[in-house]
């Protein structure tokens, strides 16, 4: 497999060399390819500065590879699915970086997800202008790349009231972080959620780290759960110390400790954390967490440039009227391996949500450039889909737990946009028999490939 990409970055660097790293990291797609040639270039042009959005080179790279997948089954009369699940990352494949997946790889129950929901389903028949047609396509996706050699902090105190406040200086901004957060506390610590309170912000707080790469959920959720696990330890001690009892002995339930033997004598929360301030101590804990990354050698572009990967698997069906070009995404069946769902709606709301906007990116949204300026700069003439445009979509979660994630959990928040637009692109193929290779694939620009296919096949 060869890869040449090139990015345009506009008049400064800014994010250009991530975006690119990104892509050669992802170039090869979810597949064991045992050659592999990936050039990765960024230029300085007149247009606008480019930065970094959802995903960051890999819905691009994805776009690219998913299509050739496709076009290898068409030349092979080969099943796209079955294509894929032969090719398909398992655990223990080496990427093309020298990175060994270990166990957290659920590629092929993605794909195979897919495809049983997509066979169970029917396709509405053509009919005059009208052809419908289901489209796959999967993908991985690094998550927790850390750019620096700093871990993830995060401090936790108990009160002598029984109550847990968590320290991070990372702001929720609508994909559920706090309240994931607090499901992770009160899970180590067994108490409710009302007792778990939430400062966040602030210079004075723990460097949590931001949202980059996904590692919301992997990186610093992993060390909310070990300060979590380390206050819980301290206050166990106070707790078996209180009951005269070995601390390794204790079970906590309910917010309470107690020993198996004498499940009448509990110690609180708020007990322990009194005992420990009376003693001099301080009911305080913090938790460190730094994935096993490796920065990628220069020379070679060999290493361990991600803590663990992200896999997926979507399926697009679309109504395309061939005499206007307009696309219809009628249904979206999407599967994502997601290591452990530790928060339902939250993981299948950051799927939904991805799926917009990988549909937006695929049929909608196009910046118009002239001179280096750009031409739409309002709502007006630049397109997002709608409640309206947006299909149902379906979510099929694969858990195939992450060693080093809380609870086993992985990140889902960029992943679930990277495979949205190949899909639909691979299902017009399916309806019109017309490959496409630049997006966003608008009705206009679909109508003229569907004419020049028609003159060309006369």
């Amino acid at each position: 497999m060869k890869a040449d990409a090139i990015g345009d970055g506009g008049a400064y660097s800014s994010w250009s060399p991530t975006v690119m790293d990104k892509a050669m990291i992802h170039a090869a797609g979810p597949y064991e390819v045992p050659n592999v040639r990936v050039r990765v270039r960024v230029v300085y042009t007149n247009n606008p500065i480019a930065g970094a959005m959802r995903g960051l080179g890999a819905p691009q790279v994805a776009v690219a590879f998913e299509s050739q997948v496709d076009i290898l089954a068409e030349t092979l009369k080969m099943d796209p699915f079955a294509i894929r699940l032969k090719n398909a990352f398992k655990p223990g494949s080496v990427t093309h970086t020298g990175q060994r997946l270990g166990t957290s790889v659920g590629l092929t129950e993605t794909i195979e997800k897919v495809r049983d929901e997509v066979a169970r389903r029917k396709v509405p028949v053509s009919h005059g202008s009208k052809r419908y047609a289901w489209g796959v396509a999967s993908m991985f996706y690094g998550i927790g790349a850390v750019a620096s050699a700093r871990p993830s902090i995060s401090r936790i105190e108990a009160s002598d009231e029984g109550e847990f406040t968590l320290y991070v200086n990372t702001v929720d901004v609508g994909q559920g972080s706090s309240t994931l957060f607090a499901q992770i506390v009160a899970e180590v610590l067994g108490c409710g959620l009302d007792q778990v309170r939430l400062v966040t912000g602030g210079s004075e707080h723990p460097d949590t780290g931001s949202a980059g790469s996904s590692k919301l959920t992997y990186v610093a959720g992993r060390s909310v759960q070990i300060a979590s696990e380390n206050l819980k330890a301290m206050l166990q001690g106070a707790a078996a110390a209180i009951l005269g009892v070995p601390e390794d002995d204790l079970i906590l339930a309910q917010g309470c400790f107690y020993h198996p033997e004498t499940p009448d004598r509990r110690v609180s929360a708020a007990e322990a954390a009194k005992r420990l301030r009376a003693g001099g101590g301080s009911p305080v804990a913090e938790g460190r967490f730094l994935p096993p990354v490796v920065s990628l050698d220069k020379k070679t572009g060999q290493g361990v440039p991600m803590g663990t990967y992200g896999f997926a698997t979507q399926a697009a069906l679309v109504g395309v009227d061939t005499g206007t070009g307009e696309v219809e995404l009628l249904e979206l069946v999407a599967s994502h391996d997601v290591g452990k769902a530790i928060n339902l709606h939250g993981v299948t709301g950051q799927i939904e949500g991805a799926v917009a906007m990988g549909m937006g990116g695929a049929l909608m949204e196009e910046v118009l450039l002239k001179n280096g300026a750009i031409q739409n700069l309002n709502y007006s003439n630049y397109y997002i889909p709608t409640a309206l445009d947006i299909p149902d979509v379906t979510c099929l979660l694969v858990e195939k737990a992450e060693p080093t994630g809380p609870f086993g959990a992985k990140g889902v928040g960029e992943p679930a946009n990277v495979a949205t637009a190949p899909a639909i692109l691979n299902a017009i193929r399916a309806a019109t028999g017309v490959r496409v290779k630049e997006l966003p694939l608008t009705s206009e620009k679909l109508w003229v490939l569907l004419k020049n296919e028609a003159l060309d096949s006369k």
